[in-house]
């Protein structure tokens, strides 16, 4: 019996891939993969790193440029701008060392100029002169009182700011290449204070006008009086001649006023530019991190460092400059100016970094970590039991007085100038201002809610519908 099957063809045809070829080419395949993803993630982490060394280059740049910004900031606003600068030294002459100083000044400049010494001698008989010194001495010590009372009075503090005033002002018209009425006198820029000469002179000859003065009222010198002819003023009514610097204070030397203009120039448009690369230095950070949130924490904690170091830089360099002085007599005033002028910007420095570490805590409490988390949480807890305490507070309220939930938009209103006239009544601290603005928007709230429930629109009424149609018997 023959068989009616054929026998099985075991081997393949040639040209046909066997099971074993395609293991092995997966095998590549995978290989070329793991190569590619070993690669791209090498790749990967390369950019990730230099992306992380970036970012922090440019916040230390903008922290860097900050710092320069505020300080150019500071410089330009307190002593380039008149008023600026009026508020600034305005009441100086208001500190007891520093009118001490400028009456020890004043005094000390008239009695060389006047030479009073020698004018006591010329009046007191010959056997007399050995008493010219005591009565100088005396007389030196009633013009420093005059001086003192003048220098503290109401209207040398009016003085005092118009001289400063005008003399800031030509001062900043020289600097900027516009005519002024600043003195230049053998190649030197000089300030008039011939102004506060002339109202000590004054004073100084009625107590003593046998001695000063031609018997004629003291010549009226304003900030205005060119130096020459408040000096020929003065010289006719004292009767005697002046040096050449009396009343002024150099400045500099005029040669050098071509680079000082420069200088002013060029320093007003650095601050403006300084603070525009500020600007963007923090922007191109925000922009190339990888957590936008994570670059601002960085860029406000690298400021809130940067602008404690410096204000600490600026506290111990007043200190040293301070100690420097060795002059008894004008110390207390240097120091007191010193101060004055290195307090604003302290000031300026503080509010930065209070500014700063708001942005820190600010951009903490909005991040991913369980602190923050939980934080959030608990003040969202802590708000809505405030909120629900004051509704049901205001809604009892409303329930017992009608009244109340009559006119719930009048008592809002009320709560709100309330609040307004405590701000205005209250000591203006930033504590009592967050105090009455927490407790008016608690009860603002509360009365959200009750004008929220007593003016809730009626439930729908649902128009009745038409009887069904009714059928006929068959």
């Amino acid at each position: 019996m023959a068989d009616d099957a054929a026998p099985a063809d075991d081997t393949a045809p040639a040209g046909d891939v066997t099971p074993g070829d395609e293991v092995d080419e997966l095998k590549h395949q995978v290989a070329d993969l793991q190569a590619q993803l070993a690669e791209a993630g090498t790749d990967s982490t390369f950019r990730r790193r230099s992306r992380q060394v970036l970012t922090g280059v440019l916040v230390v740049l903008t922290c860097i440029s900050l710092l320069a910004s505020v300080v150019g900031y500071w410089v330009r606003s307190s002593v380039y701008d008149t008023d600026n600068w009026i508020e600034l030294v305005g009441d100086l002459p208001q500190n007891t060392e520093v009118a001490t100083a400028l009456s020890v000044r004043l005094t000390t400049e008239l009695m060389s100029a006047l030479d009073v010494q020698t004018r006591i001698r010329d009046v007191l008989p010959e056997r007399a002169g050995i008493l010219a010194a005591p009565i100088t001495e005396g007389l030196e010590g009633i013009v420093q009182d005059a001086s003192y009372r003048v220098i503290t009075s109401d209207q040398f503090h009016e003085l005092w700011i118009g001289v400063n005033r005008f003399t800031h002002e030509q001062l900043v018209r020289l600097l900027e290449g516009e005519p002024g009425r600043v003195s230049v006198v053998d190649g030197v820029v000089y300030l008039n204070l011939m102004p506060l000469m002339g109202k000590v002179l004054g004073l100084v000859a009625g107590v003593a006008p046998d001695l000063i003065g031609n018997g004629q009222p003291v010549p009226d010198i304003g900030p205005d009086t060119p130096p020459d002819q408040a000096r020929a003023e003065l010289e006719s009514y004292l009767g005697r001649d002046l040096p050449d610097d009396f009343g002024v204070i150099e400045v500099f030397q005029s040669d050098r006023l071509a680079a000082a203009q420069s200088f002013f120039t060029m320093f007003a448009r650095l601050v403006n530019l300084l603070m525009a690369l500020t600007v963007v230095l923090a922007g191109v950070t925000i922009f190339l991190a990888r957590s936008r949130r994570l670059a601002l924490l960085e860029l406000a904690l690298g400021a809130v460092v940067t602008i404690a170091a410096a204000r600490a830089i600026v506290r111990n360099l007043v200190e040293q400059l301070i100690d420097q002085i060795r002059d008894p007599t004008t110390s207390g005033a240097i120091r007191a100016t010193i101060e004055e002028v290195a307090g604003t910007l302290r000031g300026l420095l503080t509010w930065i970094v209070v500014l700063g570490i708001i942005v820190v805590v600010l951009a903490f409490l909005t991040g991913p970590s369980r602190p923050a988390v939980w934080l959030r949480h608990q003040v969202a807890l802590g708000f809505g039991a405030a909120r629900s305490t004051s509704e049901r507070l205001a809604g009892q309220a409303a329930a017992e007085h009608s009244w109340f939930a009559d006119n719930i938009t009048g008592v809002r209103v009320g709560v709100l100038a309330v609040g307004v006239l405590a701000l205005l009544i209250l000591p203006t601290t930033w504590f009592w201002f967050l105090v009455i603005v927490a407790i008016v928007g608690l009860v603002e709230l509360g009365l959200a809610g009750v004008a929220r429930d007593s003016g809730a629109e009626p439930p729908e009424v649902t128009p009745p519908t038409a009887p069904p149609a009714a059928t006929s018997a068959a």
